[in-house]
């Protein structure tokens, strides 16, 4: 039976093998000889040796080279891990999979996991650190109230001088869900901060409109007002909101409620409840095929409702589109 396909290392010293996430390579990892680069030769082939002499030799060290740095993303694909690079022009160097970019040094280790702090609630760690990033829904709130204790909380982080600043996955506009955090229950003056997966997208759409376009495919929600979301565009100028694929650049995912949302194509899907797929399949594969991206507000997949049911969120949407191929 015939070898697995190998990449062996360079002249520098004995090289090794180690299953690639390709499927290129198969098995542990194997020592091998003193050889020039190989790639795609069976591990016993007969006629190894005199293919790395010979590409080794003189004559053929400027194709060595040339092939070699062609050949970096085999290189990069092959080894999940930085791996040190030998032979003329790469001693030292290590390779980075993740980027392809070669490093002097081999990049020292983070060290040793921290032990977990295990602790009754935020107020515990209020000295050991300088500031606080804060998650929202299913953290201060549940979507409609405020948890116990959030409030007193927030009150002391505040009073201690360290700043704390909301994370969230919100499809809309920081300033507009700082302005609903006194209906939820919260103090917006106890906060230092808001930043949500929505104003992130809202600058990418006034940086790139030369990139996207203009013509918007969005899906959102029913009630865009009470979710904070019927402002949205007001100032962005340039954009539309269309109501078919042929006349989309782009879709946008605010919700997943309502197709063509904000157009007289408007329709309604029970997606959150239910995570049915068919109302969507059709206008997806359309704007597949004419490679429409999709740009997402919120990529929760899942979220517990109020009463502990699960709904789905603009991330499952994001992830069937990208299933049937797109980007």
């Amino acid at each position: 039976m015939q070898a697995p396909p190998v990449l062996a290392s360079s002249r520098g010293g004995p090289g090794y093998l180690r299953p690639c996430a390709t499927g290129i390579h198969t098995g542990p990892w194997v020592p091998l000889p003193r050889c020039s680069w190989i790639f795609g030769l069976p591990a016993a082939s007969a006629g190894a040796c005199g293919i790395a002499q010979a590409w080794a030799s003189r004559r053929c060290r400027r194709q060595r080279q040339r092939w070699t740095h062609q050949r970096s993303r085999v290189l990069v694909a092959a080894y999940p891990e930085p791996v040190e690079v030998r032979g003329r022009g790469w001693e030292g160097s290590f390779h980075r999979p993740e980027t392809g970019i070669s490093t002097p040094t081999r990049p020292e280790p983070l060290g040793r996991a921290v032990d977990p702090i295990i602790c009754s609630g935020v107020a515990e760690l209020v000295e050991r650190y300088d500031a606080f990033t804060l998650d929202q829904y299913g953290v201060l709130h549940d979507g409609r109230n405020v948890y116990p204790g959030v409030v007193e909380c927030l009150e002391r982080l505040h009073a201690s001088g360290r700043p704390s600043v909301i994370l969230s996955n919100y499809a809309g506009r920081s300033a507009t869900q700082l302005a609903r955090l006194p209906k939820i229950g919260l103090n917006p003056e106890k906060i230092d901060g808001v930043v949500t997966s929505g104003e992130i997208a809202h600058r990418y759409l006034q940086r790139y409109q030369a990139k996207l376009g203009t013509g918007i495919l969005w899906i959102s929600w029913a009630d865009r007002a009470g979710r904070g979301l019927g402002d949205y565009f007001d100032d962005l100028e340039g954009y539309r909101l269309v109501g078919s694929v042929e006349d989309a650049d782009f879709v946008f995912v605010s919700g997943v409620e309502s197709l063509f949302a904000g157009t007289e194509a408007e329709s309604r899907t029970t997606f959150e409840s239910d995570g049915i797929t068919k109302p969507f399949r059709s206008t997806f594969r359309k704007a597949i095929a004419r490679s429409l991206p999709m740009l997402c507000a919120n990529p929760d997949l899942r979220v517990v409702r109020p009463g502990g049911w699960l709904g789905y969120l603009g991330g499952s949407l994001a992830k069937y589109y990208e299933s049937l191929g797109g980007r």
